[in-house]
């Protein structure tokens, strides 16, 4: 490859990850995720295998969010929703 030039791809074709058509989707359906917010660890929880990757995986991050959201829940709704 040569920058400007041209490279034939013949015919691409997308094959959807899916059989049914898709109405919404929130995030990546890649099994990961590094789309969203993770909150900053819990000392009291932190587990060292994860530190540097993976920080979805830590122990007791479902109680960082009622932290952060104490008077309402998080709740998205699809149409109103502007998040």
């Amino acid at each position: 490859m040569n920058p400007g030039g041209y490279v034939d791809l013949g015919t691409l074709v997308h094959e959807s990850p899916r059989d049914a058509p898709t109405l919404w989707e929130i995030g990546v359906p890649d099994r990961s995720a590094a789309e969203f917010f993770i909150p900053n660890l819990d000392s009291r929880y932190v587990n060292p295998l994860y530190i540097n990757q993976d920080r979805f995986r830590q122990y007791g991050l479902w109680d960082k969010y009622g932290l952060m959201y104490p008077y309402q829940y998080l709740a998205y709704t699809v149409g109103v929703s502007d998040y």
